[in-house]
């Protein structure tokens, strides 16, 4: 009796671990709105220095992505007060 148990557990343990790391495991590297458009990081001013817009552009590429004459960046700084890495389009 006691080794049906083992036999049944086994398996609900090695498929709940599966469904854990699965859900758990991966990672939203970019958000991404539902018309493709990806949230960029725009210098406004000092009073506003990174403005949330979103933006068609990518992390790889050969020219720097702007929006409106001002180019985007992918991530803000830890304290939020300048925005870093700059996104590429084709």
């Amino acid at each position: 009796m006691k080794r049906m148990k083992i036999k049944f557990l086994i398996p609900v343990v090695a498929i709940a671990l599966a469904f854990a790391t699965s859900a758990f495991g991966t990672e939203d590297s970019e958000k991404v709105n539902k018309e493709g458009l990806m949230i960029g990081y725009v210098y406004q001013s000092q009073a506003n220095p990174c403005d949330e817009q979103y933006v068609d552009c990518n992390i790889e590429g050969d020219y720097t992505c702007e929006y409106n004459n001002s180019p985007v960046f992918k991530d803000l700084s830890l304290n939020g007060t300048s925005c870093i890495n700059e996104l590429k389009r084709d």
